[in-house]
């Protein structure tokens, strides 16, 4: 597992209870283990809104390494966290080790030269390949996953039968020739749940030819475009807020109200484990290549850890035999956890890699980019829920970020053929 050490370093934890995690800010450690003579110190830095299932992981990780004292604190993922996150790393002595980072804030630490890259340090993970490629930056492996979001496509193999559709379809143009015999709008049946969020609208742009977000632009717009005309031109998709929030197609589909949706992995944790749904084959454009953006929570080792070695083999464990804990989410990275979680939900290992080979990192997860998708936000929706063109609207936000000496989206689109 570790590579490049002088010495066994060990991992001792100390099992704390949720509410010392609740409420700690970036520089004030929830917990300090008491220190032992000759004990190696690392302090552990956990981001995310949920704290609660780290006591657990601390615990696996204590029950396996006794001889390090783990101090934990915890920041949450608002603006304002991550802000104190990048602030924090660049004086520096904040953190030795941080859990739980997204995608955006990994990469602008690495950029600034902050976080550790462990290629000469670590191997003989297991590590779902795919997954592991995404903690890689210009040949560095500046993160490890601890889970991922890929987009998948779900049906509700109840609602396909009753309609005579023996299977969703390959390409896109096909889901959605199955789409319209699925809808009966006098039912309030539709046969596609559209979600106006930014992994699925990814999904849909970047599968159909092109990029979603550059740094500078937004193209091409004709997947998009195309996404959004299910709803306001093909009306086999309910409006977004149909189902109470963009967070509840899953739901819909499980009752039968939508018959096939594209979701990020964020709600298969949410799902019944029961034939109410299934995953199907993410669909393509024809003559295209998938693409399929994959959102990630990483742990990333301090450039100025004050015990790198041990620091090290902590993140190793992490994302290894302390993952997962109850109250996790997200699609496990770590061979073994995966395939206990597809059990779990009653699912194959190939359903849920069958689009392994297309899993990339988002375009958004790119420094600075938080800006970017804060202001594409409200363009979203205005596009999936208004009906605004997304040429016309992108043409908008071109003028407001040009006005902010933000980057600046093109609405220039392509076509899918």
């Amino acid at each position: 597992m570790l590579r490049g050490a002088s010495s066994a370093v060990a991992v001792r934890a100390l099992a704390a209870s949720g509410a010392l995690f609740a409420g700690q800010d970036l520089h004030q450690p929830s917990i300090a283990a008491a220190a032992e003579a000759g004990s190696t110190t690392v302090r552990l830095l956990v981001l995310g809104r949920d704290a609660s299932p780290w006591p657990e992981r601390v615990a696996a990780v204590a029950a396996r390494r006794p001889d390090i004292d783990l101090q934990l604190s915890h920041a949450t993922t608002s603006p304002s966290g991550l802000a104190e996150l990048v602030t924090g790393a660049r004086r520096g002595g904040a953190f030795d080790l941080v859990a739980g980072i997204p995608g955006t804030q990994l990469a602008r630490l690495a950029r600034e030269g902050l976080v550790l890259a462990l290629n000469a340090w670590l191997g003989g993970l297991d590590l779902l390949p795919a997954m592991e490629r995404l903690g890689q930056h210009h040949q560095a492996r500046i993160g490890l996953p601890l889970s991922g979001y890929p987009v998948y496509a779900f049906v509700n193999p109840q609602a396909l039968e009753r309609a005579g559709v023996t299977e969703a379809g390959a390409t896109y143009q096909e889901w959605l020739d199955a789409a319209r015999r699925l809808t009966e709008r006098e039912r309030f049946t539709h046969g596609w749940g559209v979600v106006a969020d930014v992994p699925e609208i990814e999904t849909m742009a970047t599968s159909s030819g092109g990029r979603f977000w550059t740094g500078a632009q937004v193209a091409p717009s004709a997947g998009w475009q195309w996404y959004a005309d299910l709803i306001h031109r093909e009306a086999v998709s309910p409006p977004p807020y149909a189902w109470d929030g963009l967070l509840h197609a899953h739901t819909a589909l499980a009752e039968g109200r939508i018959a096939m949706t594209l979701r990020s992995a964020w709600v298969l944790d949410d799902l019944p484990s029961s034939g109410a749904w299934q995953l199907a084959p993410l669909p393509a454009w024809e003559y295209r290549r998938r693409a399929v953006p994959v959102a990630a929570d990483y742990v990333a080792v301090a450039t100025d850890a004050q015990h790198i070695e041990a620091a090290v083999d902590v993140a190793a464990l992490l994302v290894t035999e302390a993952w997962p804990a109850p109250g996790a989410r997200g699609l496990p990275a770590w061979r073994p956890a995966l395939e206990t979680f597809a059990e779990t939900k009653g699912l194959s290992l190939g359903s849920l890699t069958e689009a392994a080979a297309h899993w990339r990192r988002p375009s958004l997860e790119t420094p600075g980019a938080e800006i970017a998708r804060e202001r594409l936000l409200p363009a979203i929706d205005d596009v999936m829920s208004s009906g605004q063109p997304v040429d016309t609207r992108m043409a908008a936000l071109a003028e407001e970020l040009q006005a902010r000496r933000d980057p600046i989206p093109s609405p220039a689109g392509r076509g899918l053929g």
